[in-house]
């Protein structure tokens, strides 16, 4: 068993804005909690006593959450408590962003994860970090036709 055990996703703000975090499902049943930090607040409770065996599905933009102007999401973390030996995910957990307009093609969006926890009292944890590169569309512009008749 390990205890404590967490998973915790740093959102890389300077490149996108969250929108829709699902959680995904375990193969064992254990209740958990999410909680969520801004960069104006720290944690706080998004969501209490989930099942991980159900998938659920949470806006978490801005607006959804009605925080205050210029606050956003910074961090999800998901907090298990203690959890059996072989826990793992069976459905994969998802965060959907959206990446400003002001963004430019070709920016690396630097994403970092960590989980962890402690077992017979000592702590570990290990950390994952991809990058994601944005591609811009070429803009569209319609062309001009030359008009007939009078």
């Amino acid at each position: 068993m390990l205890d404590n055990f967490f998973w915790h996703d740093r959102i890389p703000t300077d490149a996108v804005r969250a929108g829709t975090l699902t959680t995904g499902t375990y193969n064992a049943r254990v209740w958990y909690k999410i909680t969520y930090k801004t960069n104006e607040n720290d944690y706080r409770t998004l969501a209490d006593n989930l099942l991980s065996t159900n998938r659920y599905s949470f806006k978490i933009d801005s607006g959804s959450l009605k925080l205050a102007s210029g606050e956003y999401v910074t961090d999800i973390r998901f907090e298990f408590g203690t959890v059996p030996a072989g826990f793992k995910m069976t459905e994969k957990a998802t965060l959907l962003v959206y990446v400003p307009a002001y963004m430019s093609g070709g920016y690396n969006i630097i994403n970092r994860a960590d989980a962890g926890g402690s077992y017979q009292g000592e702590w570990d944890n290990s950390t994952s970090t991809w990058v994601t590169k944005i591609y811009r569309a070429p803009t569209y512009t319609k062309p001009t036709l030359p008009q007939t008749g009078f």
